[in-house]
């Protein structure tokens, strides 16, 4: 299955050879450069880059959250708008800070289909109780099936444990899986991981995607 990928970065992106992207998150194969576009946030523009299949769709969509703005929502209006994209085949997805804005866009009644938390707040998990609090209760409301993900040599696994324990708890479906360290250091196993690790993690988060996003 080919998905459009929109993410906001501030970076360059580069291409690679999976079914999946992930300097944002899922990408396509045989899909064009990406191109830049621009979306209004408050008084705001911000921008953020899209990659699309060959052909006019609609295509599932993946929005790459890397944390850059306040309202997750905002973007996904932008999203829906695309005459290419499938408003009702669309997920998130985001690492570290971007997986805390993804558990908080899947807690929200968007018209997304699914949601991929690669560690949020593994950094900060033990130093924050509001943090911990807030994605609680986000992973308790959600509304989407959510994957965690992380490394076992990330900072702190405490993130995917937890929230995959208390979405159990409160019968929403679900994955949760730690993958084998990655690389050598916790900064490797944390946003190397997301970043790099497509060949360790890509086949399972195409398997999550695909059976969400059917019609």
């Amino acid at each position: 299955m080919e998905y459009i990928v929109d993410s906001i970065r501030t970076g360059g992106w580069r291409r690679v050879q999976l079914a999946i992207v992930l300097t944002a998150l899922a990408g396509t194969a045989g899909a064009a450069e990406p191109q830049q576009v621009a979306f209004p946030s408050g008084n705001l523009e911000l921008r953020g880059f899209i990659f699309k299949p060959e052909g006019s769709g609609p295509f599932p969509a993946v929005l790459y959250n890397h944390g850059s703005e306040k309202l997750p929502g905002s973007k996904l209006d932008f999203l829906k708008k695309l005459p290419y994209v499938d408003p009702g085949r669309i997920a998130v997805a985001g690492c570290s800070f971007g997986g805390i804005q993804t558990m908080l866009a899947a807690e929200k009644d968007l018209g997304l289909r699914a949601a991929v938390a690669f560690a949020p707040a593994a950094m900060t998990w033990r130093e924050s109780t509001d943090i911990q609090a807030r994605l609680i209760d986000a992973a308790r409301r959600a509304t989407v099936p959510v994957f965690l993900i992380q490394a076992e040599n990330d900072y702190d696994l405490s993130p995917t444990r937890v929230l995959s324990q208390q979405m159990e708890q409160a019968g929403k479906p679900h994955q949760a899986k730690v993958y084998p360290p990655y690389g050598t250091t916790q900064a490797e196993g944390h946003g190397g991981f997301c970043f790099r690790g497509v060949d360790v993690w890509g086949g399972d988060v195409l398997s999550f995607l695909s059976a969400h996003s059917r019609r």
